[in-house]
Formats: structure tokens, C-alpha cells, sequence
């Protein structure tokens, strides 16, 4: 309705002038309105006697003309809401001007705009190097995360059917063809009320190939200021030529990730992070060692989709002088 308003304005105002001009020329006629003015006085001499049929038709114009202003008045005032009450396709007309939201753009615009509202306010990942392999070219690397997703939405339910899990291995030697396992991915709305919760997978997934990555495919409703948190447990075998990489699939507050090393090898970490003092527009480097046992945690905020961290792993060989 607001749509149609919009794109027929101007026929909008002429009709409102029309009917205003026709109802004044008749209550001209009736000597109601500019009773002292001489200028229509001379010109319409019969208002200074008018008829019967005059004083009654002007009499329902001016009755028609106040129901009009009267009902127009109160369908003004309940229409009006405050921005934060309306809902998001009449958000996103009032944003995007000329963008109805029954149109493929509209819909589109409400999409990418739903998702936006659905931030994490702390991801936690656990993140264990356990093996490596005879050759020394893999490790065995696990991952654990928890991530509170939240609709920061006040009055609007957040929905994505096509939300997924991916993890892929490295082409590593592996000689008894599991390149890795999925544990667990499931959704945790209340841990006190467990037949709330979701899981995503039954059981344990074994990743077989490492050049096809392991997918699943599901869906996420919130309600509005609804939160829950996304688990995840897996592992695969990461070859020591490839970078590990981090990305968060959307904007995330903190994100916390702390790296155990529980091989018998001491590791070095070079890690290219995401400069949180200028919003992730910079990178930053540092230099890890993570003896036998040992552990470091790093702590990012405010990352968005378009930041990553990245960890080149190796193995620490200690200099010595010759």
C-alpha cells in the first residue's frame, strides 16, 4: 500500500486539491467561508441570499470534508510507528527508496540484510595439534567451537535454509584412508533443557577424500534476540606445506582461539592475524613456539567474514652453534 502511495503521489495530491477547491466554491456560495470579501461578493452575488439547495449541498460538503480530514487524521496516527517497530520490508522500502519488497531486489535486499543482523558475540575454538605423521610431512590437527549466534533483529525471525558445515583435508599419506573424522555439529538452545537442542549430524562422519571437502547442509531459525550456540568437533590430517586458515562466516565480537599442542615435537606458528586496532583493513604477523604440552591463546574482535587467520605450522629445529 505504501508502494502504490509512493508511485502515484502526485495523483494523490491533485484529487486531495480537487475535492478541496470543489468543496470551497460551494461553501463560497453559501456564505460560509470569506463572508466580508467583497471580491466574491461582486462576483457571485447570489451568496449574499443563498438558496436553499445551496446552504443544504454546501452544508454536506462541509460534512464530508470533515469526515474526510477525520478519518484521514486517525488512519495517520495508527499507521504511524516508531523505525524500530515497523518490519523489515517496510524497512527496507524506507532505506532503499523505490525497492518494493515484493520484487526480486526487495526480497534480495532483505536477505542480505537478515543475515547481516545475525552476528556472534564470542566464538570459542579449540584448536589440537595431536600428531604427526611417520613421514613428518602431516598433523594431526582437532578442532572444537562453540559459537553464540545471535539475531540482534527486535521484532523480525532470522531464517536461512541453506546454512552448512565444510571441512576438507589435505592430500596427505594416509595410509589407512581416513583423512579425518566430524564428531559433531549441532545447535545448543538450551543446556538445561537438552530436547531443545538439534543435532546435525547422529554420529561420526569419516572424511575419506582429500579432494572433496565434507559438507552438511542445514537450516537456522531465531527468533528475534534469540540466541544459540553452533557446536562443532572434528579433525583431519593438515599437511605442513599448507596454511591453516580461520574465517568466520560472520560478524563476530571476540573470537577467542587457543592452541594446544599435545605431539611430542615442538612447533612453530607463524600467524598472519587480522588487525583488530584497524578493524581487519591491516594484518599482523607473529611468531609462535609451542613446545610439548604448551599453549597460546589469541583473541580477535570485531572480524567480519572478510578477515581470516592464517597459521603456517612447521616443526621447531633448535639452532645450535657449530
Amino acid at each position: 500500500m505504501l508502494n502504490f502511495i509512493k508511485r502515484h503521489k502526485w495523483v494523490f495530491i491533485l484529487s486531495i486539491l480537487t475535492y478541496v477547491l470543489w468543496a470551497s466554491v460551494w461553501l463560497i456560495l453559501a456564505n460560509v467561508i470569506f463572508t466580508s470579501v467583497s471580491f466574491f461578493d461582486v462576483h457571485f452575488p447570489s451568496r449574499l441570499s443563498p438558496s436553499d439547495f445551496t446552504i443544504s449541498h454546501a452544508g454536506s460538503v462541509l460534512d464530508s470534508l470533515v469526515f474526510f480530514i477525520t478519518v484521514t487524521l486517525v488512519l495517520t496516527l495508527l499507521s504511524i510507528k516508531k523505525p524500530e517497530e515497523e518490519k523489515l520490508d517496510r524497512k527496507i522500502e524506507y532505506i532503499f527508496d523505490g525497492a518494493d519488497s515484493k520484487s526480486p531486489l526487495g526480497q534480495y535486499l532483505a536477505r542480505e540484510v537478515s543475515s547481516l543482523a545475525c552476528i556472534s558475540a564470542l566464538t570459542e575454538r579449540i584448536i589440537t595439534f595431536r600428531d604427526i605423521s611417520d613421514s613428518k610431512t602431516a598433523l594431526k590437527v582437532s578442532s572444537v567451537t562453540d559459537v553464540q549466534i545471535k539475531n540482534i533483529h527486535n521484532n523480525h525471525q532470522y531464517a536461512n535454509d541453506e546454512m552448512y558445515y565444510k571441512i576438507k583435508a589435505d592430500e596427505v599419506d594416509c595410509h589407512n584412508g581416513i583423512y579425518g573424522e566430524v564428531h559433531d555439529v549441532s545447535m545448543i538452545f538450551d543446556a538445561n533443557q537438552p530436547q531443545r537442542n538439534r543435532k546435525i549430524i547422529d554420529c561420526t562422519q569419516v572424511i575419506s577424500s582429500a579432494t572433496e571437502p565434507f559438507q552438511q547442509l542445514f537450516d537456522l531459525k531465531l527468533k528475534p534476540q534469540e540466541q544459540v550456540i553452533y557446536r562443532t568437533n572434528a579433525w583431519i590430517w593438515h599437511s605442513f606445506t599448507q596454511s591453516l586458515n580461520i574465517v568466520s562466516p560472520r560478524f563476530t565480537e571476540r573470537h577467542i582461539i587457543e592452541l594446544k599442542n599435545q605431539s611430542t615435537q615442538t612447533l612453530a606458528l607463524e600467524a598472519t592475524l587480522p588487525d583488530t586496532l584497524s578493524n581487519g583493513r591491516e594484518i599482523s604477523t607473529k611468531k609462535i613456539i609451542l613446545k610439548s604440552n604448551g599453549v597460546e591463546k589469541i583473541e580477535l574482535q570485531n572480524t567480519t567474514p572478510d578477515d581470516k587467520a592464517s597459521f603456517v605450522i612447521s616443526i621447531y629445529e633448535e639452532k645450535t652453534d657449530v
